[in-house]
């Protein structure tokens, strides 16, 4: 195979050099198994110089699913980790909270699980991965987005870090994990001096709490009122928001993960209306548009109606002060056959 053939790839944007500390550090982590010795609660914090928040290391494979290291970038992103860690939520809902979560990840699979640039990657750098999960991969998750390879700023930061949890992880593979372990509600989290590279600290850090999300909603008032003077129906609508199977973006560029918002009309079948959303900027931004796309497709259809249906408590919670004033009854539901049959229809003509 000619070394040229996957040369304009992205992971070639990353000098060589940061490529080799990252492979040298992962077949390292692979040959020491933390899954074998850590549990999932096992957090811990690693500030490296520059960075404003630690990023929070979380191993994963203790199942004997994925092997992995998930580096979640900073406090919310821990938050969010943990979340989705006691979750009860429907998956759909779940895999919503995990395009939020930031993070840098490690995992290691097969050879059919690495695209063709990284192995050929790989082997340039004189690295001759063998076994079912012997071949590391690095990806960047960033809101809104998906999965994609690290960027050069991210490469250089995770090879900081990744080189301290290898560190910590020596030490726990020898009993010689922190005496601080078992706080509760707080993490040892170690920080990079800014001037003395080789020089870290442990402090231990409890991370703000925040029990509820805050939603900055915003309605134009001139739409509020134009449905809040429609007659109140006896019509009842469902309402959905899940992402959509088709990435947006150029096939060489980190792609955005639409999600689409739709509200059915049950008893009919009838679809009022569908509207494509981002979380680019964030979940909590993209829930925040909920009201202002709801009533909009209220008035365009000239419907009040008297009770939403939704199997989403987020939407219901975006929507729960205008519908207490527009006299719109909420019901949580296990189940939204209506807008289900839809999207399911709608994604099967998509491809």
């Amino acid at each position: 195979m000619s070394t040229n053939k996957h040369r304009n790839h992205p992971v070639y944007c990353v000098p060589a050099e940061v490529w080799h500390k990252l492979y040298d550090l992962a077949f390292q982590i692979r040959k020491l198994e933390p899954w074998t010795f850590m549990e999932e609660d096992d957090i811990i914090g690693i500030r490296p110089a520059g960075a404003p928040e630690p990023y929070y290391a979380h191993v994963m494979g203790q199942r004997g699913e994925l092997l992995a290291i998930g580096f979640y970038e900073g406090h919310s992103a821990l938050r969010k980790f943990w979340e989705l860690h006691y979750s009860l939520e429907n998956a759909e809902k779940n895999i919503i909270l995990l395009m939020d979560t930031p993070q840098l990840q490690l995992s290691f699979g097969d050879a059919k699980s690495v695209y063709p640039a990284e192995k050929q990657l790989i082997r340039e750098l004189g690295f001759t991965p063998r076994g079912a999960t012997a071949w590391p991969a690095f990806q960047s998750m960033r809101p809104g987005y998906v999965p994609w390879f690290l960027e050069p700023d991210e490469a250089d930061m995770l090879s900081r870090v990744l080189a301290k949890h290898l560190e910590l992880l020596t030490a726990a593979a020898d009993d010689e994990w922190p005496e601080f372990s078992d706080l509760e509600q707080a993490y040892e989290v170690y920080v990079q001096s800014d001037s003395a590279p080789d020089e870290w600290t442990l402090e231990i850090v409890e991370p703000p709490q925040q029990m509820f999300t805050r939603y900055d909603l915003e309605v134009t008032t001139s739409l509020f009122e134009a449905v809040q003077n429609l007659p109140q129906s006896p019509f009842e609508v469902e309402i959905a928001l899940v992402l959509a199977p088709f990435p947006v973006g150029p096939p060489d560029e980190r792609a955005r993960i639409p999600c689409l918002f739709a509200v059915v009309e049950p008893e009919a079948e009838f679809v009022l209306g569908v509207e494509t959303l981002m979380a680019t900027e964030g979940v909590e931004v993209m829930y925040a548009q909920i009201p202002e796309v709801f009533l909009d497709i209220l008035e365009r259809n000239q419907l009040r109606p008297a009770r939403v249906y939704s199997d989403d408590p987020r939407l219901l919670g975006v929507l729960e002060t205008p519908c207490e004033i527009l006299g719109i009854e909420q019901i949580l539901t296990d189940e939204l056959i209506a807008a289900t049959y839809f999207l399911n229809d709608l994604f099967g003509r998509l491809g």
